[in-house]
């Protein structure tokens, strides 16, 4: 059986829509796809392939998004890898290596210094064995359970939820923060994380997140089933949970009964959450090494940084 592949254009969107029906039964917008996949960051083009039988029906897909690392004052070119899928009628005849490897060849054409990601369960093993990815850790997940009555499940399977967010900026409104001035919380001396400027911001769009201030402490979040946190900045114990305190109550009056934290190990986040809550290991976070010379067990990563926040 012969299949050929494309690199992922404006044009060839409708094909990934495609994909993602079949393999995921989701019907997603072209708009979403755009915004989850555009590479503003690398001059507009897209880091991902698609697989198609010989009579051209779209059947797999490995995605990635540009982003850049910033370690000891210098900034490089990386790619995270996101979605990769292949249609049930076709698994087992490598598309997902072949996909991933001409990813990889094409990401050291374009001097990019490394790609990365947060691989689930099921596609951990062929990112070991078959891509040749290395894991250095996984990232820990705080999960703080509120008492709330959980309406906000119920305006999301009634297809409400962009007047759910209307509402919840309305709750927190006071605490909103308009400019975007907020830097990875993970980057110091010693460690590297992904660099947040206004194109990065930008790139979120496609995922409704916000920026809040509480307790003059800047904190980046998403509602979705939960209070999700993307990052908090390094303020001192207590601010930490006064920030803390005030996000339970709000997710009392949004119905929400959970906040959620992801962070790397030896991140500020973990290390004050872990005095306070268990923790459970989720994502791995693993690496293909192109062209880098940074240590990979000093990057670190903030919730925020995942392609699903």
């Amino acid at each position: 059986m012969v299949f050929t592949y494309k690199r992922l254009t404006d044009a060839l969107l409708p094909d990934l829509q495609l994909v993602f029906k079949n393999v995921f039964k989701k019907h997603l917008s072209l708009e979403y796809l755009k915004l989850k996949y555009d590479n503003s960051l690398h001059g507009g083009k897209y880091m991902a392939y698609l697989a198609y039988t010989e009579n051209g029906e779209p059947i797999g897909f490995h995605g990635g998004t540009f982003y850049q690392m910033e370690y000891q004052g210098n900034v490089k070119t990386i790619i995270q890898g996101g979605d990769s899928m292949t249609d049930e009628r076709f698994q087992g005849k490598g598309l997902f290596t072949k996909l991933g490897k001409i990813m990889q060849a094409k990401a050291e054409e374009e001097h990019v210094e490394f790609i990365y990601g947060f691989p689930n369960q099921n596609s951990y093993p062929g990112y070991i064995k078959k891509l040749d990815w290395k894991f250095t850790e996984n990232m820990q997940c705080f999960s703080i359970p509120v008492r709330a009555i959980q309406f906000e499940s119920f305006y999301r399977k009634l297809g409400l939820n962009e007047l759910y967010q209307q509402l919840a900026v309305g709750v927190f409104k006071k605490h909103l923060v308009e400019s975007r001035d907020f830097a990875s919380t993970v980057i110091t001396d010693e460690y590297g994380g992904i660099r947040r400027d206004d194109r990065f911001y930008d790139y979120k769009r496609y995922s409704r997140n916000y920026i809040l201030s509480i307790e003059d402490c800047k904190v980046w979040i998403k509602i979705n089933g939960a209070i999700h946190v993307g990052d908090i900045e390094n303020k001192s114990d207590d601010i930490k949970n006064k920030v803390i305190a005030k996000l339970k109550k709000i997710a009392r009056r949004l119905g929400v009964s959970k906040i959620i934290f992801q962070a790397s190990p030896n991140t500020h986040i973990s290390t004050h959450l872990s005095k306070l809550y268990p923790y459970q290991e989720t994502f791995p976070i693993g690496f293909y090494k192109i062209n880098s010379d940074i240590p990979l067990e000093k990057l670190k990563f903030t919730y925020g940084d995942l392609d699903t926040f």
